[in-house]
């Protein structure tokens, strides 16, 4: 379970750094915002790793190596993004098109696999709502914090 885990993850995480290059090309604000948004989401998503493989394996190594190799996604998409953009002067309708791509996968996860998923685990929503409204105002204390 764990290791499917960390290759679904690995791939999920190579768009992440896409879009967080991007966005920092855009504006570095902006840059900041989605790096600290994606670094808080992680924290469940190396869980999710390396629990499982810690609890098959009894290895805190393995845990730490298949939860370290998923993680390099992210810089190695962010890697690709740099080498595919090397050079070009996007167009702000370049940039329009892609944080609109960006959003609508990232709304459509959260709508369509992240919540009912949460609510599987918690039917009468006494935790999943909490939670979801307490992530939305970390999203806005950031904002707050680094659009002045």
């Amino acid at each position: 379970m764990g290791v499917i885990s960390a290759i679904v993850v690995l791939i999920h995480n190579i768009p992440e750094g896409i879009a967080t290059f991007v966005s920092s090309l855009s504006d570095h604000t902006t840059g900041i915002c989605v790096a600290i948004a994606v670094a808080l989401h992680n924290i469940p998503e190396g869980l999710i790793i390396a629990v499982p493989i810690y609890f098959a394996t009894g290895s805190r190594l393995k845990a730490f190596m298949w939860t370290f190799i998923s993680g390099v996604a992210e810089p190695f998409g962010a890697l690709l993004a740099f080498l595919a953009l090397r050079g070009s002067d996007m167009s702000p309708m370049a940039y329009a098109i892609l944080f609109g791509l960006v959003s609508g996968i990232m709304t459509y996860i959260a709508l369509a696999e992240l919540l009912p998923n949460a609510a599987q685990y918690d039917p009468e929503g006494k935790v999943w709502k909490k939670s979801m409204f307490g992530g939305m105002a970390v999203i806005a204390a950031s904002i707050l914090l680094f659009d002045s």
